[in-house]
């Protein structure tokens, strides 16, 4: 990997479009103007690429540890387009099977069929466990409800109950699905993240509910895939620098660094987490403005990462979805020397984000080997704990526009900009997108 602050001779010293954080959105935004022929300059605060999406080197520990499973549905068609065009799609293995443990070892399985759907749903609803068939027709109803309904500023609860869900099809169906995709109690959701989900992952094509995991922790996935392949495009990077204000010029843009030196751009693409955007725009003057939109997205939603390594073999299973328990989801993050590494993952975790590594490591362990049924000694165990990995899908909010900035040029991108999705990779490259597309619009004498 780069040492931080490294950066290729060919760096423009004037780039057209300068890329304030290398996370997916900011590495999204980068490539489509690098396709394009537009110089354009990532600058990141961190020593690497990846923003959130990063990954640990722990003593103890023989691999890398990524600091939540990422995974993506079949329906994300952006983040899908970006993985694929910087050579990192053949390191996302696609699963159309999904395995469904009761909480007490119990493991069932369910698939779509390749029809035309909905009627592709059929046998996943029909299979689906510990839900009687009467519930499994009210489920089906729901998702009919909810397809032809318009969106409102209902939390998902009020609803649900609308629409025949009962409590118990919530937490045996919904609860896990919903805390994962929106990562937030059901109690924090709006209906309008929820009818995002329902119809893209469930109704949109018959593959959307498709589950693809990556094989490469995130940060190989960066610094071997995204990374080069970007550069390859002419895209520059420079690491390990903290952007603290903007300056705005008649035809440019001054960007301040920690360090006392400044970079200019024609344009900007502002792709950092809500918090650091909201500071730099804070000490900008002129863009104040801008920051108040972002204030309301802020106060994220935690994700809770557990990485457990027992001395034997629990699962030959690739991941599994938790029924009943605390934890939501394992991954078989592999086997080293006879050694199985497993993640238990906890979204929407408030509620346990003040407890300590030990506390969190005790009830993974536990409920893991519950959920699989399986005997075996934990050796090691760490949590990691995102306490903003996403922004909040509260009922009613507004989520800033990536065109809000009252100055040509300055664009938002990051999964808090509004893409009618909810935080997620998707989101992130959807903004990315958008914010580049705005930029290659304003790129005049270039033929695009």
């Amino acid at each position: 990997m780069p040492e931080a602050g490294a950066v290729r001779m060919t760096q423009p010293v004037h780039p057209d479009v300068a890329i304030i954080g290398g996370g997916f959105a900011g590495c999204a935004a980068a490539h489509r103007l690098a396709a394009r022929g537009v110089s354009c300059l990532v600058i990141e605060f961190k020593g690497f690429l990846g923003g959130r999406a990063m990954s640990y080197r722990l003593p103890n520990w023989p691999v890398p540890l990524d600091n939540g499973q990422h995974v993506l549905l079949g329906c994300c068609a952006a983040a899908m387009e970006f993985l694929r065009a910087t050579g990192a799609g053949a390191d996302i293995n696609w699963h159309d099977r999904l395995f469904i443990s009761n909480g007490n070892g119990a493991v069932e399985s369910v698939k779509t069929w390749p029809l035309a759907a909905p009627f592709h749903l059929l046998p996943f609803l029909m299979n689906y466990p510990g839900i009687d068939l009467a519930d499994k027709f009210r489920i089906a109803w729901g998702i009919g409800r909810m397809a032809m309904s318009r969106s409102g500023n209902a939390a998902w609860p009020e609803t649900a109950r609308r629409i025949g869900q009962t409590d118990r099809i919530r937490k045996m169906f919904w609860d896990p699905f919903l805390i994962s995709a929106l990562n937030a109690p059901p109690e924090g959701m709006g209906d309008a993240f929820v009818r995002r989900v329902i119809i893209d992952a469930f109704l949109r094509s018959r593959g959307g509910v498709r589950i693809g995991v990556p094989n490469l922790p995130l940060a190989a996935i960066f610094s071997e895939r995204v990374r080069p392949a970007l550069e390859r495009g002419g895209a520059v990077f420079q690491t390990g620098k903290r952007v603290l204000r903007l300056s705005i010029r008649p035809d440019d843009f001054v960007i301040h660094i920690h360090d006392q030196s400044a970079l200019t751009a024609k344009q900007i693409i502002l792709a950092t987490g809500p918090a650091a955007a909201r500071a730099i725009l804070e000490e900008s003057t002129g863009l104040e403005s801008m920051s108040g939109p972002i204030g309301e997205i802020l106060g994220g939603s935690p994700i809770i990462s557990i990485h457990l390594l027992y001395d034997r073999v629990l699962t030959d299973l690739s991941f599994c979805l938790v029924q009943n328990r605390t934890i939501q989801w394992i991954f078989n993050k592999g086997v080293i020397d006879g050694k199985q590494h497993l993640q238990a993952i906890i979204s929407g975790a408030d509620e346990w984000a003040g407890q300590s590594q030990m506390e969190l490591v005790m009830i993974a362990d536990e409920e893991t080997r519950r959920a699989l049924g399986a005997a075996g000694k934990l050796e090691h165990g760490v949590a990691f704990i995102e306490k903003n990995a996403t922004f909040p899908p509260r009922p009613g909010i507004r989520r800033p526009k990536f065109n809000i900035s009252p100055k040509p040029g300055l664009w938002l991108a990051g999964d808090y900009v509004d893409t009618g999705w909810p935080g997620t990779i998707e989101s992130a490259v959807r903004s990315g997108f958008a914010a580049a597309d705005a930029c290659l619009a304003g790129v005049k004498g270039r033929g695009v």
